[in-house]
């Protein structure tokens, strides 16, 4: 399966000769009919016009937020014990978040974390088909990762808003 990278409006990237993070704004055919970009920064309300593609540079946590949702459907059957979504536009997806963090050593990694179903028991036989799946997704991301990259998983559980205030 060849997965699909192209940059979106709203995905956030660096642009090689600034610092700092942008999000995509527009997206328009340029006079050399090559897609050009439209970007804001997050942070400094720096606005960027007419970049051009190899000028994007997406971090691995962006890059896995893309490619995720498209290697789903090649890993199933899923393990029962994770939570599906039940709307928008994923709905039957796994529910799933993205964060940075780092190893002992200080090397960056990124956490992909995937939220257990309240409505089903853990056991030995799902934890080692949470293990097989994880396997099989780390496999698929290598493709689009940083040789050098540290990509973690793991199973949380999602709290409710009235036994978080407790």
């Amino acid at each position: 399966m060849k997965l699909y990278f192209e940059p979106s409006k709203g995905d956030h990237v660096a642009v090689i000769g600034y610092s700092g993070e942008f999000e995509i704004k527009q997206i328009f055919v340029g006079a050399d009919s090559q897609y050009h970009y439209r970007l804001a920064s997050a942070f400094s309300g720096l606005e960027l016009d007419d970049v051009i593609y190899p000028w994007l540079v997406y971090s691995d946590e962006e890059r896995i937020r893309k490619v995720i949702p498209q290697l789903l459907p090649e890993c199933v059957p899923w393990p029962g014990d994770l939570q599906k979504l039940h709307e928008g536009p994923n709905a039957g997806s796994l529910k799933f978040e993205i964060s940075s963090g780092e190893m002992r050593d200080g090397s960056p990694s990124v956490i992909v974390s995937f939220f257990a179903n309240p409505n089903v028991l853990p056991s030995l036989d799902r934890a080692d088909s949470r293990i097989a799946f994880y396997k099989k997704l780390r496999d698929r991301l290598r493709a689009v990762l940083d040789p050098e990259s540290w990509i973690q998983f793991t199973t949380k559980e999602e709290r409710s808003l009235l036994s978080a205030a407790s």
